[in-house]
């Protein structure tokens, strides 16, 4: 999911993702990678990604992952 904020002349995106680890194992990390491509130009493209550690031993995680964007046309 992601929506559009405005912050003065600044435009951003914001997101979020749910993980669940459904066997309950023990994880040493997670990561999470967003792929974005240009509208008009789709050679162009971006990403970004962040690693999550510490996972606790459970069977649903939630974790939000918010990462910014700016102006991705």
């Amino acid at each position: 999911m992601s929506q559009n904020e405005s912050w003065g002349d600044d435009k951003f995106n914001y997101g979020y993702c749910d993980f669940e680890n459904y066997w309950g194992e023990t994880l040493s990390h997670v990561e999470l990678t967003h792929f974005v491509a240009g509208y008009f130009d789709v050679t162009k493209k971006l990403a970004t990604s962040i690693k999550l550690y510490d996972i606790p031993d459970k069977s649903e995680l939630k974790k939000y992952l918010s990462y910014y964007l700016n102006e991705i046309k």
